[in-house]
């Protein structure tokens, strides 16, 4: 087997606890050509005093500010050697052979662009934190399998849409060719599907990889759900939608997305007691409209590299939404509801996309529920 020199980048912020977990992980990986480098984006915990006094091999990149996750991500990039970059967050940890598991299929593949291995939950190895991404029209860019129970019934290669961006494996290339691996724009979150979605375009496949093996420590890195973090995965997903899809797609899509942002911020505000996600209601627009011209100036830059229609990926879209709390039966009617209101919609609007058909409600592995549209 042929053994490319692979670059890990570790985005970092204020998680030395994390860090304590993953890097001697890492050094365990029983791959012989590998750097790993780890981005700080500024902390104050002393994650950068731990790492060069414990971890003496590994590279450190000390940004002066938090330049988010996209940024450091590209930071490390302009730092890596390796023709392959595997980009992790710093709740992961690794199986021995993950990474020569990832490097042999993405050199055997045809096409292949990016790799993503199978994540388990940490400490609950039995059950699946993830096997994949997938997205459906209405942008919830989530993993495939999330909270099941592992039987193996994701234990083929396969391509996905796009590879989760706790872990995956990428070629350079794909950086050299846009000039950055990562939006920058995104600054966190929802930077995975578009991705995904650029490589598509670029003529390459993702695929899942499921015997490679990590696994992740679900929101220690990124938090959990509050205001900021909502800001900035529905505005993110408008400048996905439009980056990716243009202006055609983006005006009949936009309405829906809107409506939904909207009845989920009243039940965030409502069952949190926090008036804040209110202003995750108009926000993400006004914002997207600011950066308006360095989001159309890399929708231009990528025209012409296209080699793929955007149907084409349209066609990937899954027609599964994914709940991840439990609803009384009153309110998954009028889910239900709407969704056929959603489906109708973009039947009348001539959106030749997937239609929303299954409702999966996951709030543990032992309580998975499926409701037909």
């Amino acid at each position: 087997m042929n053994y490319p020199l692979v670059s890990v980048i570790i985005v970092n912020y204020n998680g030395k606890m994390l860090l304590k977990q993953c890097l001697p992980s890492l050094l365990e990986t029983d791959y012989p050509n590998c750097e790993i480098i780890v981005v700080d984006n500024s902390s104050s915990d002393g994650s950068i005093k731990f790492v060069k006094e414990n971890f003496p091999t590994v590279k450190v990149i000390q940004l002066n500010k938090n330049y988010g996750y996209t940024g450091a991500v590209n930071s490390g990039v302009k730092y890596a050697k390796g023709e392959l970059l595997a980009i992790l967050n710093n709740d992961i940890t690794v199986e021995r052979t993950w990474l020569k598991e990832l490097v042999k299929v993405i050199l055997e593949k045809p096409n292949a662009g990016s790799v993503a291995p199978k994540k388990l939950l940490m400490g609950h190895p039995q059950i699946l934190d993830g096997a994949g991404g997938r997205i459906n029209i209405l942008l919830e860019g989530v993993d495939r399998g999330y909270l099941e129970l592992d039987r193996g019934q994701y234990n083929n290669i396969e391509p996905i849409p796009y590879p989760p961006g706790a872990a995956y494996l990428i070629l350079r290339e794909i950086a050299s060719k846009c000039g950055y691996l990562l939006d920058p724009d995104f600054f966190m979150y929802f930077d995975d599907p578009e991705v995904g979605a650029r490589l598509h375009f670029l003529g390459y496949t993702t695929y899942y990889v499921p015997s490679s093996v990590v696994y992740h420590k679900r929101g220690a890195s990124g938090g959990h759900l509050n205001p900021k973090n909502l800001f900035l995965f529905r505005r993110n997903q408008l400048i996905y939608l439009y980056k990716v899809f243009g202006f055609a797609i983006f005006i009949k899509t936009v309405p829906i997305l809107l409506l939904l942002n909207a009845i989920t911020s009243f039940y965030y505000a409502f069952v949190n007691r926090d008036g804040r996600f209110m202003g995750s209601l108009f926000l993400p627009l006004l914002q997207f409209v600011a950066r308006f011209r360095s989001i159309e100036s890399r929708r231009k830059q990528l025209q012409p590299l296209k080699k793929c229609t955007t149907q084409s990926y349209l066609k990937k879209f899954s027609g599964e939404l994914l709940l991840p709390v439990k609803l009384n039966s009153a309110m998954l009617n009028l889910l239900v509801a709407l969704m056929r209101l959603v489906n109708k919609y973009f039947s009348y609007v001539k959106l030749d996309v997937p239609p929303i058909t299954s409702i999966r409600v996951v709030k543990n592995p032992a309580k998975i529920e499926i409701y037909n549209i």
